[in-house]
């Protein structure tokens, strides 16, 4: 039953893959037993992606470099991704809700909660973010950030603000 699960999965993974990647959860992650629970429910498994929503990335295909936000937007932006970094690396639930309502859609709270956990116990606490560069353009942005763990690095992770609060986009 595995195998046909991982099988219909194959989108899943595609887009997976680079995200994981990322976060350098390679097979030891995998190998603890949170693949076959992530895969479970991520994505509707099999899904195609036609007559999905765009995202907000994809409608906007490049981000112009327009005059920066103002301070207060940018320093907002900046305590949310300091904020959803050390939710995630700790295991801390509510980075479920620091993810933007596209991503609520497309992960369920119990399969994200498996993926903070695997964070937790590769990590278990919270790590001070070392560079930090960001391109906003109105509601959206694109932001790198980097770690004493060159693993974790982000490089153009999407941001949305959704009423007022800056969410992660990247899904």
């Amino acid at each position: 039953m595995t195998v046909s699960i991982y099988e219909n999965c194959a989108e899943w993974g595609k887009r997976q893959r680079t995200k994981l990647a990322r976060w350098k959860w390679t097979a030891q992650v995998l190998l603890v037993g949170f693949a076959l629970p992530i895969c479970l429910g991520v994505v509707a498994c099999g899904g195609s992606k036609a007559g999905t929503s765009p995202t907000p990335m994809d409608q906007a295909t490049t981000l112009q470099s327009p005059a920066p936000g103002t301070p207060e937007v940018v320093e907002q932006l900046r305590s949310a991704v300091e904020a959803y970094s050390k939710a995630f690396l700790t295991g801390d639930g509510r980075a479920y809700d620091m993810l933007t309502a596209r991503c609520q859609q497309r992960v369920k709270r119990s399969e994200f909660e498996l993926i903070l956990a695997a964070a937790k116990k590769q990590y278990g606490t919270n790590l001070p973010i070392r560079s930090y560069d960001a391109k906003v353009s109105g509601d959206l942005a694109r932001v790198s950030y980097t770690f004493d763990v060159a693993e974790i690095n982000q490089t153009m992770e999407p941001w949305a603000r959704e009423n007022g609060s800056w969410k992660e986009d990247d899904c």
